[in-house]
């Protein structure tokens, strides 16, 4: 038990500096470390797949299927805490929603980084 607190202190101080809201994760996650931990390998691993989606998605102008994956990427990062890519997501969401095409354009490229740097930063942690 030992170990497995202070790897989960360490995740948690990791985690905290990078904004995310662990709080938030782990009401989500029924206060289940282990659940949690899960959820963030699974974020990980979805982010490596839905990241070329996003992009080819943005690139075919295909605003339903971008749509449909910053949807999903909002409630993916509420669930892991990334409180600030949820919001991205969520803003995306409603411009797609209201044909805001050049909204949509210039939210795509942060969202598509912070994106990018969340999956990198996880597989910092759980790759190394």
């Amino acid at each position: 038990m030992g170990d497995k607190t202070r790897d989960w202190k360490e995740l948690a101080r990791l985690l905290e500096e990078k904004e995310f809201d662990i709080e938030q994760a782990m009401e989500i996650c029924a206060d289940d470390m282990d659940l949690y931990i899960e959820v963030l390998k699974t974020a990980m691993e979805e982010g490596r797949r839905k990241i070329p989606i996003i992009r080819s998605s943005m690139e075919k102008r295909d605003y339903k299927r971008y749509h449909i994956e910053v949807h999903g990427l909002k409630h993916a990062m509420l669930a892991i805490g990334a409180m600030e890519l949820s919001a991205l997501s969520a803003e995306q969401e409603i411009a797609v929603k209201e044909g805001d095409a050049e909204r949509v354009s210039a939210g795509y490229e942060v969202l598509i980084v912070k994106y990018e740097e969340l999956v990198a930063f996880l597989q910092s942690i759980f790759e190394s």
